[in-house]
């Protein structure tokens, strides 16, 4: 990164984790835990250990293992990128200036979620950004089921980096709206945003393609939610295909997008990448009537 030196590696630590933390003047380092290395294997093999995988697919002609193994990359590549936008968005010299609170974490640990995610969309799933202003689009001659089949994996992957966090202090379900004492926010509130964050980047988009793509992205992390249940033997929750849908959701992330319009310009002076951070908005609290995610 410009400016400033990141150094990385594998801490052995049983903790299911990884961390960004500063190592001296404009030196950081980015650590992953051998704990959360070994569990996201552990999960990546219970899921596709005697399951019926997708048919192969033009974008893995090779079925299964070349999925499997994409998803590797990507789970370590969103940890990496989350821990990454921590530092690049200037949360680690922001946490050591003030006492966080329980909302203010969560919300630095969404907006890491984005910047990586950000990232992910880009450099996985094949779509652009244009060479002029934020507009984003589909490289021509590429098929919009690849992109799509891709948007789904990576709904997937994240959802499942997400559980893995939330195994350290599970959050309650339904979501209600009221913030959880946890670090992070729950699961389905994490994707929420990140749905809310790919209808702004394929905003160019036209809306049958556009909505296809969300609906691809929300379906991944469901159909993994289910996998994970099936396999570890536990019942699959019905309601959670609404969740995304639902009020107690919406009005989670509202708050902790509202709460960025005070964080934001506390975060400013640490930031330590060109660009400005996500713009400041006035999010209602209460979705328009008849709300669905499309």
């Amino acid at each position: 990164m410009p400016g400033f030196v990141v150094e990385g590696g594998v801490l052995h630590n049983e903790q299911v984790n990884a961390t960004a933390a500063v190592v001296g003047q404009n030196r950081f380092c980015i650590a992953m835990f051998t704990g959360k290395l070994l569990r996201l294997a552990e999960l990546l093999a219970l899921i596709h250990d005697d399951m019926p995988g997708p048919p192969p697919h033009e974008a893995y002609p090779d079925g299964v293992e070349a999925r499997a193994e994409a998803e590797w990359g990507l789970l370590i590549g969103q940890t990496l990128r989350h821990e990454a936008g921590h530092i690049a968005n200037g949360h680690v010299e922001y946490g050591m200036s003030k006492a966080l609170t329980t909302l203010d974490r969560q919300l630095l640990e969404a907006d890491a979620d984005s910047y990586a995610a950000r990232v992910l969309a880009c450099g996985f799933t094949g779509i652009q950004q244009s060479d002029v202003g934020t507009e984003f689009r589909i490289p021509e001659g590429m098929p919009l089921d690849v992109v799509a089949y891709r948007t789904e994996l990576l709904g997937a992957v994240l959802y499942t980096n997400f559980r893995v966090a939330e195994e350290l202090a599970p959050s309650p379900f339904p979501v209600t709206g009221e913030i959880t004492p946890s670090f992070h926010p729950p699961p389905i509130v994490r994707i929420w945003l990140l749905g809310s964050l790919l209808a702004t980047m394929f905003a160019s988009f036209d809306e049958p393609v556009r909505n296809h793509l969300i609906s691809a992205f929300l379906k991944g992390a469901l159909l993994r939610e289910k996998a994970l249940a099936y396999k570890q033997e536990r019942p699959f929750d019905v309601q959670l295909p609404r969740a995304t849908s639902s009020v107690g959701v919406w009005r989670y992330g509202a708050t902790l997008i509202n709460h960025w319009n005070t964080v934001r310009p506390e975060l400013m002076p640490f930031k330590r990448t060109p660009g400005q951070l996500a713009a400041a908005q006035d999010y209602p609290m209460d979705p328009p009537p008849g709300w669905t995610h499309p």
